[in-house]
């Protein structure tokens, strides 16, 4: 009994062994930050930028089939009403004393997508 124990030794410490081979591994200082990558506010149109952005925030509630509180974000045309008399920056920004911060009652927009309509906004709204 003891020497078939033992005939497996050698395997169990070859097992280990390689376990913790692989599982270090030197980190340095810059291998462990891990910040997000940078915000491309470069070239910002409703089509390419501002329209995924609001596919997946927005359009649930304000499209043409569901146009709640009367704005419709899932065309330029109806975006771009908003997006002139301030309502949308107000909306995204949560500005403090703006009755409907915007998605409703759902998390803010990250720091990046509100500088991309932010640029947006700034730019002319282009299409």
């Amino acid at each position: 009994m003891k020497k078939q124990s033992l005939r497996f030794l050698p395997v169990l410490l070859l097992l280990f062994l390689i376990t913790i081979a692989c599982g270090c591994k030197y980190y340095n200082e810059e291998d462990l930050t891990t910040e997000p990558p940078p915000c491309d506010t470069t070239n910002v149109t409703y089509t390419n930028t501002i329209s995924p952005i609001f596919s997946k925030n927005c359009f649930i509630c304000h499209s043409t089939q569901m146009a709640s509180g009367n704005i419709i974000l899932d065309t330029y045309a109806g975006a771009r009403i908003p997006a002139l008399d301030g309502r949308l920056w107000k909306a995204v920004s949560w500005e403090p004393g703006f009755p409907n911060p915007m998605p409703k009652g759902g998390a803010q927009l990250s720091a990046c997508d509100q500088a991309r309509i932010r640029t947006w906004i700034d730019s002319g709204i282009p299409e």
